[in-house]
């Protein structure tokens, strides 16, 4: 058996570095969880839940992949008054607990619209992991909060402005977060990339050992 040229052994350790180093670019921002239905469209008869002083409504999710947060949109079915907030908290035994980020969401609207609320601080996700989306007024402000029509149901509610939060199986608001996976590789691209770097090093011991 032929062994690999001398100059290709040289250059193995350049090559396991780019194994390495692959699966770690960087990204463009993706979808991470969704409630939408495709290309952000609203249900064919959105029914929204109420949004106010009187009562706050929060959803969990779980991000696809571990990335850094972009951007979140809700499917609003109306508005008044200054905008909402959109908090984004970690999981506290199945309901909001500490504030990670709150997006404001300034408009005002009679119509539905998707509101966009974006990151500044870009707080990390990890795969896996339950965080909650939390939908709160602003000053003096009302609307409503569509719910999807995919059978996605559940969510948490609070009429006391999140001190407590109720449980329901109606509806999932609509709703996405969008982010900016991080160089972590996940596991099954981890796990490619060893293998690649274990093949590169045998290939190496073989080329030193046909030297001798």
């Amino acid at each position: 058996m032929r062994s690999l040229p001398s100059s290709f052994a040289r250059h193995l350790p350049a090559v396991a570095l780019a194994l390495l180093t692959a699966g770690g670019a960087s990204a463009s921002s993706i979808t991470l969880a969704s409630t939408f239905d495709a290309g952000l469209t609203f249900p064919a008869q959105p029914c929204c839940l109420s949004i106010s002083n009187l009562q706050w409504v929060a959803v969990p999710f779980q991000p696809s992949v571990t990335a850094t947060l972009d951007t979140a949109d809700v499917g609003i079915g109306f508005v008044k008054g200054t905008g909402f907030l959109i908090d984004i908290d970690t999981n506290a035994g199945g309901a909001p607990g500490s504030l990670l980020e709150t997006l404001p969401l300034p408009g005002i609207s009679l119509i539905p619209f998707v509101g966009t609320g974006t990151s500044t601080l870009h707080p990390l996700l990890t795969a896996g992991t339950t965080y909650w989306l939390v939908l709160r007024p602003g000053s003096q402000s009302a609307g409503g909060w569509a719910q999807n029509d995919r059978g996605i149901n559940g969510f948490v509610f609070s009429v006391n402005n999140g001190s407590t939060w109720l449980t329901t199986t109606q509806a999932t608001p609509i709703f996405d977060i969008n982010g900016t996976p991080t160089g972590v590789p996940e596991p099954s691209t981890l796990g490619m990339i060893l293998i690649g770097v274990l093949v590169v090093t045998i290939a190496g011991r073989g080329c030193r050992l046909a030297a001798k």
